[in-house]
């Protein structure tokens, strides 16, 4: 295996499936735990036990494919996908999404932005201009204050900030 991983008996499948599981999501933390032939291996030990699966695949296209199923009240859909925020997962992980050519899972990618207030901003972007300041001096990559920077918003050390409302909170765009 790539990474710790948490796999369990190959019985899992038809356990799932005597619990009442007809229809389940595999895009998750875990999806390539074991590389993409694990992933297959899920995905073969599912459709034995006739268990519909969406949010991981071959590619792209297959991983984002919706899995429908007839049910007595009516049609049933289901998509997959996992969160994948490059704060916190580098690039080229086992949470990386699915390309049209590689395997993977649907990924749904998040930007980030911490809230802070109109003051903290002020703050952060006198840290930025001091360090920028003395670029040479330090072993960070500092980029350079964009021309369009807007007033309320900041990239900081691969941080993104706005200024909002509840400061502390996190923000997604």
């Amino acid at each position: 295996p790539l990474y710790q991983d948490f796999r369990g008996p190959k019985t899992v499948a038809d356990d799932l499936k005597r619990m009442g599981v007809r229809m389940m999501t595999t895009a998750n933390n875990h999806t390539l735990d074991s590389g993409a032939e694990g992933m297959f291996e899920t995905h073969r030990l599912l459709e034995a036990a006739g268990i519909l699966h969406a949010g991981s695949g071959k590619n792209l296209t297959e991983a984002r494919m919706a899995r429908t199923a007839a049910t007595p009240k009516g049609t049933v859909a289901a998509i997959g996908l996992y969160s994948i925020d490059a704060s916190s997962n580098p690039p080229r992980t086992r949470f990386y999404g699915a390309t049209a050519t590689t395997p993977g899972l649907n990924p749904l990618h998040l930007n980030v932005l911490n809230v802070v207030s109109a003051d903290q901003m002020q703050a952060l972007k006198q840290i930025r201009d001091s360090v920028y300041a003395r670029r040479s001096e330090v072993p960070l990559p500092v980029a350079p204050v964009p021309a369009n920077e807007p007033a309320n918003r900041l990239r900081l050390f691969q941080t993104d900030f706005t200024v909002g409302a509840r400061p502390g909170d996190l923000s997604y765009a």
